[in-house]
C-alpha cells in the first residue's frame, strides 16, 4: 500500500474482486452455530456489535450460517472497492471490480473463457 500511496505501482489496468463464497474452503463456513457466531461478532466489533447484528439478524443456527455468508460477501465487496478507491488516488489506468455470484453447473474453477458463462456483477472504478 505504501508503494501505491507514492504512485510507484505498475500502473496497468487492474481487475480486482472475489467469488461469492471465497470462504467455502473452510469446513465451518456458513455452519457456525448461532451462539458462536454472535460471540464472534461481539469479539470482532465490540461496542458496534449490536449495530452489526441489527444489519444481519438471525434467530436460528441455520439463519446464523446464512448471515455469516452474507456478511462475508459484503465485507469482501467493500474491501475490494476500498482497494480500488485507494489505488485510484495515484493510478491513471482503469480498475474493474468484479463480484462473481454464481458458477456454471459443473465448473469448480472459472477460467477466462468461463467469465462469459457466469452471472456476475461488475462495476468500473477509475
Amino acid at each position: 500500500m505504501a508503494i501505491m500511496a507514492k504512485g510507484m505501482q505498475n500502473d496497468v489496468p487492474t481487475i480486482t474482486g472475489m467469488n461469492a463464497d471465497e470462504g467455502s474452503s473452510s469446513p465451518s463456513y456458513g455452519k457456525i452455530p448461532m451462539k458462536d457466531y454472535k460471540a464472534q461478532v461481539e469479539r470482532m466489533y465490540g461496542d458496534e456489535a449490536e449495530e452489526f447484528l441489527a444489519l444481519y439478524p438471525f434467530k436460528s443456527d441455520e439463519e446464523a450460517g446464512l448471515v455469516q455468508k452474507e456478511s462475508a460477501r459484503d465485507q469482501s465487496r467493500v474491501s475490494t472497492w476500498m482497494f480500488a478507491e485507494y489505488r485510484a488516488k495515484t493510478a491513471k489506468r482503469r480498475c474493474i471490480s468484479i463480484s462473481l455470484t454464481e458458477l456454471c453447473h459443473g465448473l469448480n474453477t472459472p477460467t477466462l473463457e468461463h467469465f462469459i458463462l457466469v452471472r456476475y456483477h461488475m462495476s468500473s472504478i477509475t
